[in-house]
């Protein structure tokens, strides 16, 4: 398991050579403090994955649809399996149309 804060610093350096390679670029960096995570409820790397990935599937599907729909799709996922599966079915065209 990686430890979290080892986790986002990699994630942070990763972004600040992409930065350096294409000058005028802007990303921004992760804060490094443990407790900030930890008061999010957020304790191991693999828990911090979770969340960026459900955030960034909430704000995915709440643009294309709603923000409620996009709560609704989501309420049950617990995994990244589960986000990957709401995922591929959203993205999925309806055969029904």
């Amino acid at each position: 398991m990686t430890d979290l804060i080892t986790h986002i610093k990699g994630i942070n350096e990763k972004s600040r050579q992409e930065m350096a390679e294409y000058p005028g670029t802007y990303i921004g960096l992760l804060t490094e403090d443990r407790a900030h995570w930890n008061d999010q409820g957020i304790f191991t790397a693999e828990q911090f994955d979770f969340q960026m990935e459900y955030y960034a599937l909430y704000d995915y599907i709440g643009c294309v649809t709603t923000k409620s729909y996009a709560r609704f799709l989501l309420q049950d996922c617990k995994t990244k399996d589960d986000l990957d599966m709401v995922y591929v079915e959203f993205a999925q065209p309806s055969e029904a149309a």
